[in-house]
């Protein structure tokens, strides 16, 4: 599933203003990373570079797993 997102984090809807969207797949990526299998951006580039953009936002700083 991860190697799908690698792919979908491209398309515009991923990469425009904070939608649903991406906060679901922002919060499913940090619970793996903090609870589950792992980070799951590891050799995922672009997937990571998303990733880091998204954390970044207030919403998911305000809301972020201890």
């Amino acid at each position: 599933m991860a190697d799908l997102f690698e792919s979908i984090v491209s398309d515009p809807h991923m990469q425009s203003a904070p939608n649903m969207a991406q906060m679901v797949l922002a919060v499913a990526l940090d619970s793996a990373r903090k609870r589950g299998p792992g980070d799951l951006t590891n050799g995922r580039p672009k997937l990571a570079a998303w990733m880091r953009r998204v954390s970044d936002l207030p919403a998911m700083r305000a809301t972020a797993l201890p």
